[in-house]
């Protein structure tokens, strides 16, 4: 470029337009600037940020781990000596057991427990005995919830998600606090720990988590989970710490963190991480784009004001200087931003990196781009060439004059099928012809399709003769040159060798049919399998077959005494004998464990599924030797027929499962033909579902009142409504038999609200006849199915109506998990109900999930404490209880609502609750629940628990 020529036409341009002379020194950094936002915001700049994150960590290095949170971690060695992951309920219950003793603040299992086991209720029971055991939940890829089952989820005090989301380098830096409501599981953890510990500082539910990560993971205090239930270690390691337990094998569950690549770390640590950053209130502070534009708004321009200054000064006289100068501007800029980003990472927050440097490298290269120009043109050719080489692949290349039929293949191209340089010509058919017969004309219609634009670029896997006579795959990817009507009139590309690829994918459709170690077909191969055999019986009754579930006695003994490998050798030589035993065309598989299913087609009649069995029996009854070992052992087998009509495999499975387990009941070593009696435990249940819908037709319930007594005078202040049934064959059911049962049903609907009209009734009535109970208070419970109908406030107001009841002689009931699922649609309720005059509590307050943030919106009156709490107020071995019960009351009365203490049983409890101020109390000490006619009898009466000379005095 001819740069005097320039300087002159910008001197004239001065001299007309002299308030441009500032502007035209900037343009190049404001188109630079322009660049780059556009880029930022298609995220070219992304995977440079992400490395940037990571080398802020590296540079900034780790900080401590806080002592305050513990990780047991399910091992390597764990898993070797409990065996195969998923492990028995049982093993959670033995961690739990052996924990509880230490007073852990909370037990966070970061492990998904969705489906149901036999083991749950152990598991449910140990759970709600420790009383602060945290469970995790999640959504498959469908958007579905991977809830804990139901059991397990009431044992716990709360559960939180494990939900994260990885960018494309596999690094967790942004964890939802609330996710569809539920919060996170380390969020959850922090306020457990905050309830019995000292306070933590909660972000809201919409803010977004940015991940402070301390350091490498081994540097957290860690415990293997054998060692833990073994009893190795100190049980005063995890007194007062958030334990978190999951899985950390390699195996199992893998995270990358700036600190963990190779090897990585686990999802446990993410959760870890979460609680460290509440706990110290150190979570990252992301700079908002908002900081971009202001950089690029400033820095662009300016920077490319100083370099064309530099530019027109050296250019010159000296351009030796000019050039170490130009440098020194393209270079510092960079270094600057880069310690300035280092300084404010130390302190907290994370600021863009490469934008910023890509906005300098950029405004530097625009500058000094006229000074190029000719050096880029002079290349222009050969880039061309390099730049279609680049499109495809550094393999075997290869360029078509489509005008000329000629054809440029690569030595490399030929050296993928064996031939040297010379002996293959460069026509198209060298190439064509050795095309496999059935891959030709897909190959053809490709390059047909991409000539005439239809295709973007061409992508095709075919197989090439080689030299030595095999086919081997190659994938063949192209672009075509086309001139200024679009007609492509060349076309490059890459030859690629993917014969291992494709033997390797083969091998995984393979694998996923078949179990790794017997080499029999899986559970997806086998469900398959029995949908084939389903859709024949359904075409053709006459078809009959059976399916045998298969399960080995005293294999655990077997695995555990003499080790997984003895273990696995049984299970391949077991499946090598059910092989034998089999007929042409029956298919045996292997579920897991050692649990093996037989589809035995094309049967006649049961017999011939006993027969099959009694060989197994005796196949598997003979011993085996495994090194040297001499193994004995059995079978259970559940049989079952397809001739009970059945329609999902899965039920086929589910039916012959049971059968094998009443084969195990009857004594093991036997088989068992499935039949519908043992479905006598689902068929009560029927039963008793329409017994339910019966009593509730015919009003057949009775409500139960139970008195909240006053604790400062021991004056009864109100009753509790509950709902009894006294069942004609029976006798009394308890509700916590049947009400779980309505609330499936939805029969809750019209339970509540006969109990919410017959407790306001009995009120109104004692409120006519007995003149000092016109400040009494009702309370009933409001179940969640019911807190969601929408004419609830209709209904509710028509009973007070009917009832002739004040709405502020009726306090409501809920518990907490339904106003936090609910949300602010809850808060709306509420306030409808509030303006009734009707009284609002919070039921078995801190057995659920309640969010401290939204508490103290909530228009409510009262907190109930959960008698599981108050229980445990005077046990001499634990000051848990009350320290709980002491922390709720706290916040009741910071918040300033009363609170009802629930299950106050004895003298002590009392004595306590007094102490800290407690405002109401209920339980057993003052009454069981009573009928009407009792609970008349103790408002005109005296009652038992108070002292007279206090009556007197009051």
């Amino acid at each position: 470029m001819n740069w005097p020529f320039l300087k002159t036409d910008l001197q004239r341009s001065r001299k007309r337009k002299p308030n441009l002379v500032w502007i035209l020194p900037c343009l190049p950094g404001a188109i630079a600037a322009v660049v780059v936002a556009s880029l930022f915001h298609i995220g070219v700049w992304r995977p440079l940020e992400q490395i940037a994150y990571i080398a802020l960590f590296r540079l900034r290095g780790p900080i401590a781990w806080d002592d305050r949170v513990v990780v047991i971690a399910i091992d390597e060695p764990s898993l070797k000596a409990l065996g195969r992951f998923p492990w028995s309920r049982q093993q959670y219950v033995r961690l739990i057991e052996t924990l509880t003793p230490a007073q852990p603040s909370a037990i966070v299992m970061d492990l998904l427990f969705p489906e149901s086991t036999p083991d749950d209720g152990a598991l449910a029971e140990a759970m709600a005995e420790q009383g602060q055991v945290i469970l995790a939940q999640s959504w498959d890829d469908t958007g579905a919830p991977l809830r804990p089952n139901v059991l397990l989820r009431q044992s716990a005090i709360a559960t939180g998600h494990v939900l994260k989301r990885e960018d494309a380098d596999g690094i967790a830096r942004k964890v939802q606090s609330h996710t569809q409501g539920v919060p996170a599981l380390g969020v959850v953890a922090a306020q457990v720990h905050s309830l019995v510990q000292e306070p933590v500082q909660f972000p809201t539910a919409e803010t977004p988590l940015w991940v402070n990560w301390p350091g490498p993971v081994d540097q957290i205090q860690r415990y293997s989970f054998i060692e833990t239930i073994q009893g190795r270690v100190p049980l005063e390691n995890f007194q007062n710490k958030i334990v978190l337990v999951g899985a950390t094998a390699a195996t199992l569950d893998s995270l990358t963190t700036p600190y963990n690549r190779n090897p990585p770390a686990n999802g446990v640590y993410l959760q870890a991480t979460i609680i460290n950053n509440l706990l110290r209130n150190n979570f990252l502070n992301k700079q908002s784009d908002r900081w971009l534009s202001l950089i690029l708004l400033i820095g662009g321009p300016g920077l490319s004001y100083v370099l064309v200054k530099t530019l027109d000064r050296y250019r010159q006289s000296n351009p030796s200087p000019f050039k170490a100068s130009l440098a020194l501007y393209f270079i510092l800029p960079q270094l600057v931003w880069g310690v300035l980003s280092l300084i404010c990472f130390h302190w907290g927050y994370w600021p863009l990196v490469a934008s910023p440097i890509a906005l300098f490298t950029l405004t530097g290269g625009a500058a000094i781009v006229a000074d190029q120009f000719k050096t880029n043109a002079l290349l222009a050719k050969s880039e061309e060439r390099y730049a279609l080489a680049v499109s495809g692949s550094n393999e075997g290349l290869w360029d078509w004059d489509l005008d000329a039929q000629k054809i440029y293949l690569a030595p490399r191209w030929k050296s993928l099928l064996g031939f040297a340089e010379n002996e293959i010509e460069d026509v198209p058919e060298a190439w064509l012809d050795r095309v496999h017969p059935e891959d030709r004309d897909r190959l053809l219609n490709d390059i047909c399709n991409h000539r005439l634009g239809i295709t973007p670029h061409l992508e095709n896997e075919h197989r090439l003769l080689h030299k030595d006579g095999s086919y081997r795959w190659m994938l063949c990817r192209g672009l075509a040159v086309r001139d200024a009507h679009q007609r492509a009139y060349r076309m490059a590309g890459s030859q690629t060798d993917i014969t291992e690829r494709k033997w390797a994918e083969e091998q995984l459709r393979y694998q996923a049919y078949h179990d790794t170690l017997t080499n029999l077909p899986n559970r997806a191969f086998f469900i398959d399998r029995l949908c084939q055999a389903l859709k024949r019986v359904q075409q053709n009754p006459d078809a009959v077959f059976a399916v045998l579930f298969l399960d080995l006695d005293r294999f655990k003994l077997i695995n555990d005494g003499l080790g997984h490998t003895v273990g696995d050798q049984l299970l391949v030589a077991i499946a090598q004998r059910l092989q034998s035993c089999l007929r042409p065309g029956d298919i045996v598989a292997r579920l897991g464990g050692d649990e093996f299913t037989i589809l035995l087609q094309q049967m006649h009649d049961i017999s011939d599924a006993t027969r099959v069995s009694e060989r197994i029996q005796e196949a598997i009854a003979l011993p085996f030797y495994l090194g040297t070992h001499e193994v004995f052992t059995t079978s259970s087998i559940g049989i079952v027929l397809s001739t009970i009509g059945y329609q999902k495999p899965e039920d086929l499975l589910r039916d012959a499962d049971t059968a094998m387990y009443r084969a195990k009941a009857r004594g093991k070593s036997c088989s068992q033909i499935f039949d519908k009696s043992m479905h006598a435990h689902v068929m009560a249940q029927l039963q008793l579902e329409n017994d339910l819908r019966q009593a509730i037709n015919d009003r057949a319930f009775q409500v139960y009142y139970q008195p909240i007594v006053a604790l400062k005078n021991g004056q009864i202040s109100g009753f509790e409504a509950l709902v009894r049934w006294p069942h004609a064959e029976r006798g009394m059911i308890s509700p916590a038999e049947f009400i779980p049962l309505a609330e499936e049903t939805g029969l809750i609907i019209a339970l509540g609200w006969w109990v919410l009209h017959e407790s306001c009734r009995q009120l109104s009535s004692w409120k006519k006849r007995l003149p000092h109970t016109r400040d009494l208070m009702m309370s009933v419970n409001l179940s969640g199915v019911q807190f969601v109908q929408p004419n609830l406030i209709e209904r509710v107001e028509r009973i007070l109506q009917e009832t002739e009841l004040s709405g502020s002689n009726l306090k409501l009931e809920i518990t907490e998990s339904v106003v936090m699922i609910n949300g602010d649609s809850a808060v709306s309720l509420l306030d409808q109900l509030k303006a009734l005059e009707i009284k609002l509590a919070i039921d078995d307050f801190g057995t659920g999930y309640s969010s401290f943030g939204r508490l103290h919106r909530l228009p409510i009156h009262t907190l109930k404490i959960d008698r599981s709490f108050v229980s445990r107020m005077d046990d001499p071995q634990s000051t848990e209880g009350w320290g709980i019960v002491k922390t709720i009351v706290s916040l009741a009365h910071y918040l300033g609502l009363d609170i009802v203490a629930e299950g106050v049983e004895n003298q002590e409890q009392l004595s306590q609750l007094k102490a800290m101020g407690c405002e109401y109390g209920q339980g057993y000490f003052f009454s069981r629940p009573v009928d009407a006619i009792a609970a008349e009898a103790l408002l005109t009466q005296t009652p038992h628990w108070i002292d007279p000379s206090l009556s007197s005095a009051s």
